[in-house]
């Protein structure tokens, strides 16, 4: 699971998040993966709850957090989650901690959970916003 977080990191850090005139991208970095578009987004015209996470996260990379907190700043908590997640797993297998309550298992749940949460809310708020804003 470490290393399943670290690649994630990983390929990150090789996307590129900017536009050719160097502006940070708003969503689709995902694509440079060979993904296909926002199945969400095509059918509704919406963004999905997802959207701009891997931005997001490719700029946390970069080390432009602004950028990346504007593009979707659940991915930077679920960016800063991940990190703290993946060195407790090394810790784990690595330096061979006791997990205590705290195992393998209940640290992917723990993270899973807490990113599900924090898109979830992301959406809500974007959700009223646009209610309000039109």
């Amino acid at each position: 699971m470490a290393a399943l977080g670290l690649g994630a990191f990983v390929v990150a850090a090789w996307l590129s998040p900017y536009e050719a005139d160097g502006r940070p991208r708003a969503a689709g970095t995902h694509r440079q993966l060979g993904l296909p578009p926002c199945q969400f987004q095509t059918m509704f015209h919406l963004p999905c709850p997802a959207c701009g996470m891997t931005t997001s996260l490719a700029l946390v990379m970069d080390g432009d957090l602004r950028a990346a907190w504007r593009v979707n700043w659940a991915g930077v908590i679920l960016a800063a989650m991940a990190g703290v997640a993946v060195v407790w797993l090394l810790a784990i297998a690595l330096a061979g901690i006791d997990p205590g309550r705290w195992s393998v298992e209940r640290t992917v749940e723990w993270l899973a959970m807490g990113g599900v949460s924090v898109a979830v809310m992301r959406y809500v708020g974007l959700g009223i916003g646009w209610l309000f804003n039109g």
